[in-house]
């Protein structure tokens, strides 16, 4: 984990490491396109195929920034919105539910060898952000690496 802020990240104010109770980030080089990495990421009611945590997603359309959308997740359900859509490098996504609420920040850079260079944040808040801060991280962790 580090509080160094990602490379072209865009935090909406008053988010980001130096105002969360816990912070994780990731990164990761991934052999996919950043194209096709990109559309599966963005594809959110596929994320229970591929997000361990995530049971289910309630989205209309594609995702445009400001557009809502739920996530269940084990005993939690998180009302989101979008907050950052720049196809194919940068999505950020903010989910609220009581005791917990965090914005992730994905981005994305194509690699001149090929692949896909990945760089994962989520910074938290609230009483189960610190309570839950290893067990996410290890659950975020493994997102990046079923990107």
């Amino acid at each position: 984990m580090s509080a160094r802020r990602l490379p072209d990240a865009h935090w909406p104010p008053g988010w980001g490491p130096e105002w969360c109770d816990s912070f994780v980030s990731h990164e990761r080089y991934v052999s996919a396109r950043i194209v096709d990495a990109f559309v599966r990421l963005a594809a959110v009611g596929d994320w229970p195929s591929w997000q361990q945590g995530v049971d289910r997603v309630e989205a209309a359309g594609v995702p445009a920034v400001g557009r809502p959308f739920v996530v269940v997740a084990a005993a939690r359900t998180f009302d989101a919105f979008v907050g950052e859509f720049a196809s194919p490098n940068r999505f950020g996504w903010a989910g609220v539910s009581e005791g917990l609420s965090f914005y992730q920040a994905w981005v994305l850079q194509a690699e001149p060898r090929g692949g896909t260079w990945i760089g994962f944040q989520e910074a938290a808040r609230g009483p189960l952000a610190l309570l839950q801060a290893a067990s996410r991280a290890e659950l975020t962790r493994r997102w990046c690496e079923a990107l």
